[in-house]
């Protein structure tokens, strides 16, 4: 019993040691778009990816604003029968280019640094992302399901890649930023 007790005790260790070493994660995501890079950029801006980002948010509850830099979205959605919320700021954007996005919820902060670049109708996206935890015990549940969290925002974006596809060619923006 005693040996169990120790041995208990060590792997807390590690695991709280593991959230102080361990800051955040990083990982990057490469999409080839068979559609215009404005089509592309543009669905980044939109409720679309929102919902296919959040699909548990309720849209009656979303502050949107115009994506122009410095503004923030806030969304509101239900996991697990409690009410969460998550801030999405946009930190930097050149038009058709480059967004840089900063998402704040769940105790967490991700970094989304999305870079666009076009060759006739095929866009190619680099999202480098950089995800961190408030405190030492998130830290440490990010670092060791950093897999399973990279392939599960690799589903959402290639959800969105689908989704930019299958659409017809319109503007994705909502009326107010057109």
């Amino acid at each position: 019993m005693r040996i169990l007790s120790i041995l208990f005790i060590l792997i807390l260790i590690a695991f709280f040691t593991l959230g102080i070493i361990s800051k955040q994660i990083e990982y990057t995501i490469t999409l080839k778009v068979q559609a215009p890079i404005k089509k592309a950029y543009d669905a980044f801006a939109s409720h679309e990816f929102k919902s296919l980002q959040y699909p548990n948010i309720n849209p009656k509850t979303a502050k949107v604003e115009a994506f122009l830099e410095g503004n923030t979205t806030f969304l509101e959605y239900t996991e697990r029968n409690k009410k969460k919320s998550i801030s999405e700021t946009v930190v930097q954007l050149d038009s058709l280019q480059y967004l840089e996005l900063s998402i704040n919820g769940n105790n967490s902060l991700t970094t989304s640094s999305l870079h666009f670049t076009d060759k006739q109708l095929i866009t190619k996206i680099r999202i480098e992302e950089k995800l961190q935890g408030n405190t030492a015990i998130q830290r440490s549940m990010i670092y060791l399901f950093q897999q399973a969290i990279k392939r599960n925002r690799e589903e959402i974006y290639n959800k969105l890649k689908t989704h930019i596809e299958s659409t017809p060619d319109f503007d994705f923006r909502p009326e107010e930023q057109k």
